[in-house]
């Protein structure tokens, strides 16, 4: 089963063949019998030890997370399914609320910068239209008209424009000079106006080293060095500069500063200090009922946010780019939501769950909430652009110190996301992050889909069989490669 796609039905046919080949007064029996066998003996398997990475060790600290349509009939769903994502009344309730308007800037501020950043060409990294880029009567109307409260931003905003049209004093440099100047700054500006938390673009773990550029302290490029691993559009920004002897302009400095202050602010509203979660332990259920399994136990239970999971979604201006990328292959029809699971950097699945309706945020939430002592430095998912929000909105202290971002293969999905999104950008900038196969999942997911057809014609109980004991066969194999590698080096 894990090395070919033949189906339970497609399996017993053939082998009637083979039977009927061969002088035999017996034939093979039916599919209905084989499959209830082979279910029965998959319980006799102590199958769930191998969850886990064994050089990860019980709490990994690079996840990735991906969602597949292995679904069954809905119908068929039974409710001892117990995800993860499921409240019960001994769930605490949690009464904060979600920050509206994370943004870096105001909504009119945020559209002048990309009106001139659609007018700059990143290709020659010059003014397309000089009339259309000088400050067109819209853009300058819509920093005028910000609302009272957002006069500051909008000079900050105002004194980037300028200093983006009159090439930030790298024009007369050469034109080699001017793009290595001028592309990060265009970078900087795009991640500023971009519709995503200021906390996707300055993240906690880099406010230290983000305040030292906004006070104009970081005086070598080891200190860049170190401001890049979170803030890399600063860090670039300053090395372009520093590199052609240009000084950092003060509307660059403002402009640090000014995103320090919006992201130290929204991570004090969104903090609880040191936060004590309720002690707690459940017992091992049966992943074979539960349809879920994970290598460590649950020591959460998710709890209940009220006034997020029911507020009303805000809605974006019309011309915002928002993320277009939707949820939107899960749960058609009258299949179940399919199947999450959890990846570490070595090819292993760290746990999976059966998901009842549709992938959504909540799945790597709950899981990684639920199971981990400690939030993973890295959450590599498909839609890491909300997810990260999702997370730090609800449990703020528990994830501040993690990295959310879109993996290599699938951010080019995401066309109006910025890529301070992209794992990519912070790839650049961080040796250790090189390492990391953030495609691993998808391996693992070529290889679930080989059992989808099965699952699909499948009872609730036969379906979580089938899975499990894929993904334990499949974390033994892999194993196995890596002990045959190790003997031949």
């Amino acid at each position: 089963m894990v090395r070919a796609a033949v189906p339970f039905n497609a399996w017993v046919k053939s082998m009637h063949s083979k039977y009927a080949d061969v002088t035999t007064s017996r034939a093979f029996v039916v599919a209905k019998t084989f499959i209830k066998l082979w279910v029965e003996f998959s319980q006799l398997q102590n199958l769930k030890t191998d969850l886990g990475c064994p050089t990860c060790g019980p709490n990994p600290r690079r996840v990735i997370a991906d969602g597949l349509t292995l679904a069954y009939l809905r119908r068929h769903m039974l409710p001892t399914l117990h995800p993860p994502t499921r409240t019960t009344g001994d769930s605490e309730i949690r009464g904060h609320h979600a920050i509206a308007e994370q943004q870096v800037f105001q909504a009119k501020v945020r559209k002048a910068l990309r009106r001139a950043l659609d007018a700059y060409s990143l290709e020659t990294l010059a003014v397309i239209d000089e009339e259309d880029f000088e400050f067109s009567r819209e853009s300058l109307q819509l920093l005028v008209d910000v609302p009272d409260g957002h006069e500051v931003e909008a000079q900050i905003a105002l004194d980037l424009l300028s200093g983006l049209e009159e090439g930030f004093g790298a024009a007369a440099l050469g034109r080699r000079v001017f793009r290595s100047v001028m592309a990060p700054i265009v970078l900087l500006l795009k991640h500023a106006s971009a519709v995503e938390s200021c906390l996707q673009m300055a993240p906690p773990p880099g406010h230290q080293h983000l305040a030292s550029f906004a006070t104009r302290n970081i005086n070598s490029h080891a200190d860049a060095d170190a401001l890049a691993r979170r803030n890399p559009a600063f860090a670039q920004t300053w090395r372009g500069l520093t590199q052609a002897g240009i000084p950092i302009p003060n509307s660059i400095v403002s402009l640090a500063a000014f995103v320090y202050n919006r992201a130290f602010s929204t991570a004090a509203q969104l903090s609880d200090g040191q936060r004590v979660y309720p002690a707690f332990a459940e017992p091992e259920g049966d992943w074979r009922v539960t349809g879920s399994s994970y290598g460590q136990p649950k020591i959460r239970l998710r709890p209940k946010y009220p006034n997020i999971d029911k507020a009303p979604r805000e809605k974006a201006a019309p011309d915002e780019r928002s993320c277009q990328k939707h949820y939107d292959a899960f749960g058609k029809g009258r299949l179940t939501g399919g199947v999450l699971a959890l990846w570490c950097t070595h090819g292993y699945c760290l746990g999976w769950h059966a998901i009842p309706f549709g992938e959504g945020r909540n799945d790597v939430f709950a899981a990684i909430f639920s199971h981990w002592n400690e939030a993973p430095w890295v959450i590599i998912y498909d839609f890491a652009c909300s997810l990260a929000p999702y997370s730090l909105n609800r449990e703020y202290d528990f994830y501040k110190n993690t990295l959310f971002a879109i993996d290599e293969l699938h951010q080019h999905d995401h066309s109006r996301c910025s890529s301070a999104c992209f794992l990519d950008t912070y790839m650049a900038e961080d040796p250790d992050l090189l390492r990391i196969k953030s495609s691993i999942a998808e391996c693992g997911n070529s290889g679930l889909k080989r059992i989808r057809k099965s699952v699909s014609y499948c009872g609730q109980r036969n379906a979580l069989a089938v899975i499990g004991t894929y993904i334990f066969v499949w974390n033994r194999f892999t194993a196995g490669g890596e002990r045959s590698k190790a003997m031949q080096a």
